[in-house]
C-alpha cells in the first residue's frame, strides 16, 4: 500500500486527545456537582438536556456528514467554501427561530421534560446554550474538513478552560445551583463560537447558494428517523423516570450511568473507529472467520473484565467522588456495564450487512431495539425506578445483539470461540460474586483490597484455561522473565 497512514494517524490522534480531554474534565466534575447539587437538582440538568439533544438531531440531523461529502465532492476552492457558508447562515438561522419559538413554550416544555414544571427559566438558558453550540457547529466541520487539527484542539482546549473555571465560580463560589452549570454553558459556547466564527467567516463569506443547500438537506435529513432511534435509547430512559419515578431517581440513574459509560468512550467507540477500516482488509484472507472469531473474543471478553472491575470498585469510587445522596446510584453501574458487552455485539456483528450490502437491516433492528426499550421502561420504571432503567437498557441492548448476530451469521458466518467465552463468563463471575460479598469499612483497605481483583481475574483466566496453549507459554515465560 502505497498511502501514507501516517498523517491519519496524526490527526485522529490530536482530535481524540481533545474529545478525551473534554470527557475528563466533565467527569472530574462530578465531586463538584454531588456536592452542590442534590440528586433532584442533577435529575433536573439531565432531563433538560434532553431539549438539547433531541432539538439537535431534528435541526441538524446528519449535516456534518453532508457536508463532509460534498465538501469533498467539489474539486473548486469556491464551490467548498460556498458549501460552508450556505450550511452555516441556514444552520444559525433555523436555530435561531427554533430559539425563538421554543422560548415562548418554555414553561410548558419544562412539565413535559420533568413532571413537575416550574424549569421555564432554565429551559431558556439551556436554549441559549444550544444555538451558541450550533451556530459553532458548520465552523467546527470546516476546520475537521481542511484537518486544522492543531487549531481545533487549542479552540476546544480553551473551550474547556472557560467551561472549568465558570463552573467552579458559578457553582462552588457564588453557589447558583442550576443556574451556574447553565450560565457556565451558555460562556463556554459563546467563546467556542466566537473563535470558530471569527476565524472560519471571513475566509467562506455568507454566501448562499440553494442549489448546494438542496443537496445538502437531501443527503442529511433521511438520516433523522435512524438519530431519532438513537436517541430513544440514549435518552427514553429519562424521561420515564421523570414521569413514572421522581427526578431523584434521574439524578441517580444519570450519574451511575456516566461512570458505565466510560466502558463505551475508553473502549468500544476507539476500536469501532480502527474496526471499520481493518475488518475489509482482514476479510480479504482465507482464515478470515477464525480471524473475526478470536478478536470478537478478545474484544468481548476485555469488555467483560473491566465491567467486572468497574462493578468491583464502583462503591468505594463513588464514596470518595460523590456526596453519601449518591452513593445509591452504585446500583445501576454494574447493569448499564454488563450492558455494554451486548452493545459491542451489536456493532461487531454489523459487519456481514456491511459486507452484503444489506444495511437496511441495521433500520429495521434498531427500530425494534427502540421499541423494546420503550416497552421495558413501561413496565419496569414504575416498580423498579433507576434499577428498571437500567435493566431496560440491559434488555434492549441484548435483544439488538441477538437480532445483528443472527443477521450477520446468515449473511457471513464466522467461527465463535464460544468454549472460551464461556470459560472467561465463569472466571470473572465467581471472581465478581466474591469481591461483592466481602465489605470492608475503611476505605483505604477496601480499595487495597479490592485492587487485588486485577490479578485474580488474571490467574482465574489462567487456570481456567481461557488461554489457548501458545498464549500459555507466552504468559509463563514472560512471568519466568520478570524472576530471572
Amino acid at each position: 500500500m502505497n498511502y501514507d497512514i501516517r498523517n491519519i494517524v496524526k490527526h485522529t490522534s490530536v482530535y481524540s486527545l481533545g474529545r478525551l480531554l473534554s470527557k475528563t474534565i466533565g467527569f472530574f466534575m462530578i465531586p463538584l456537582y454531588t456536592h452542590y447539587l442534590s440528586p433532584q437538582d442533577y435529575g433536573v440538568v439531565e432531563v433538560l438536556t434532553i431539549l438539547v439533544v433531541l432539538t439537535n438531531i431534528v435541526i441538524q440531523g446528519g449535516v456534518s456528514a453532508a457536508i463532509f461529502n460534498l465538501y469533498n465532492a467539489y474539486d473548486q476552492e469556491i464551490d467548498k467554501k460556498q458549501v460552508i457558508s450556505t450550511v452555516f447562515v441556514f444552520l444559525t438561522t433555523i436555530s435561531f427561530i427554533f430559539l425563538i419559538i421554543l422560548s415562548l413554550f418554555a414553561e410548558t416544555i419544562s412539565i413535559l421534560l420533568t413532571n413537575v414544571g416550574g424549569y421555564g427559566h432554565y429551559v431558556n438558558l439551556m436554549l441559549i446554550s444550544f444555538f451558541f453550540s450550533t451556530v459553532g457547529s458548520v465552523p467546527e466541520t470546516f476546520l475537521l474538513a481542511q484537518k486544522r487539527s492543531v487549531l481545533f484542539s487549542m479552540i476546544s482546549l480553551g473551550t474547556l478552560i472557560v467551561d472549568l473555571s465558570m463552573n467552579i465560580y458559578m457553582v462552588a463560589i457564588a453557589k447558583l445551583g442550576i443556574a451556574g452549570i447553565l450560565y457556565s454553558s451558555i460562556l463556554g459556547r459563546l467563546f467556542n463560537s466566537v473563535c470558530l466564527v471569527l476565524i472560519t467567516v471571513p475566509k467562506v463569506g455568507l454566501r448562499v447558494k440553494f442549489d448546494k443547500l438542496k443537496k445538502v438537506l437531501r443527503f442529511a435529513y433521511p438520516l433523522v428517523p435512524a438519530e431519532l432511534c438513537l436517541f430513544v435509547f440514549g435518552y427514553s430512559d429519562r424521561l420515564f423516570l421523570s414521569h413514572l419515578s421522581d427526578l431523584k431517581s434521574v439524578g441517580l440513574y444519570s450519574l451511575g450511568y456516566k461512570f458505565a459509560f466510560m466502558i463505551s468512550f475508553l473502549m468500544i467507540q476507539p476500536f469501532m473507529q480502527i474496526w471499520q477500516q481493518e475488518m475489509y482488509e482482514i476479510k480479504k484472507r482465507v482464515d478470515a472467520p477464525e480471524i473475526f472469531g478470536g478478536i470478537y473474543t478478545y474484544f468481548v471478553g476485555a469488555i467483560l473484565v473491566v465491567a467486572v472491575v468497574m462493578s468491583i470498585f464502583i462503591k468505594d469510587i463513588l464514596a470518595i467522588m460523590s456526596s453519601s445522596e449518591y452513593w445509591e446510584a452504585w446500583k445501576v453501574v454494574p447493569i448499564i456495564a454488563f450492558a455494554y458487552i451486548f452493545r459491542a455485539t451489536y456493532l461487531y456483528f454489523q459487519m456481514g450487512m456491511f459486507f452484503q450490502n444489506k444495511t437496511e437491516y441495521l433500520s429495521y433492528a434498531t427500530i425494534v431495539g427502540a421499541i423494546a426499550v420503550i416497552i421495558l421502561n413501561y413496565f419496569l420504571v414504575p416498580n423498579y425506578k433507576e434499577l428498571g432503567a437500567a435493566l431496560s437498557v440491559f434488555g434492549s441492548y441484548s435483544i439488538l445483539a441477538i437480532i445483528s448476530f443472527l443477521i450477520s451469521q446468515k449473511l457471513y458466518p464466522i467461527k465463535i470461540e464460544a468454549i472460551r467465552l464461556l470459560k472467561l463468563f465463569l472466571a470473572v463471575s465467581v471472581i465478581l460474586a466474591l469481591y461483592l460479598f466481602i465489605n470492608i469499612d475503611s476505605k483505604v483497605l477496601s480499595i487495597a483490597f479490592r485492587l487485588t481483583c486485577i490479578p485474580a481475574i488474571l490467574f482465574g483466566m489462567y487456570i481456567g484455561r481461557f488461554f489457548n496453549n501458545i498464549e500459555r507459554n507466552k504468559i509463563r515465560q514472560l512471568a519466568l522473565s520478570k524472576f530471572q
